[in-house]
């Protein structure tokens, strides 16, 4: 009798980069967030001795957009490793060294740029992610 459970391509791909993929998951995630609280931010502070938000200054717009973009390219290039791992479980010869080395290189490189934009949105936020009540000093710690 056939065990159709295991027919699925996920037991069938390359090993090392679909654990890659494990941890480079809760870094996007992580990534996501410290923007999202960079963003709201920027919304509610102001400047001591001004009544306007950051979030009207031309550089704090900058920075959150480029770290923004980070966070969105990190997850296309996790998207796109995954779908040709996958792909890959159903292609003969696909799960050469080479092959699995570019997809945990992509993985990494994905990594790389959720770190950056962590760093990049923690060094614009100000002394207060120093506290450990605030919500940043987990992001740095956990990226």
């Amino acid at each position: 009798m056939r065990d159709d459970r295991f027919e699925h391509a996920i037991y069938r791909v390359p090993l090392s980069p679909l654990l890659a993929f494990t941890t480079a998951v809760p870094t996007l995630g992580v990534a996501r967030a410290a923007v999202a609280a960079y963003h709201d931010r920027l919304t509610r502070h102001t400047k001591r001795g001004t009544s306007d938000a950051l979030m009207n200054q031309q550089v704090a717009q900058i920075r959150l957009a480029r770290a923004d973009t980070m966070v969105v390219t990190a997850e296309m290039l996790i998207r796109n490793a995954i779908k040709e791992n996958l792909r890959a479980a159903d292609v003969e010869g696909m799960g050469t060294v080479e092959f699995r080395n570019k997809l945990r290189s992509q993985f990494s490189y994905a990594v790389e740029l959720c770190r950056q934009a962590v760093l990049l949105v923690c060094e614009a936020s100000g002394t207060s992610i120093h506290y450990l009540s605030h919500p940043m000093q987990r992001y740095l710690r956990d990226i």
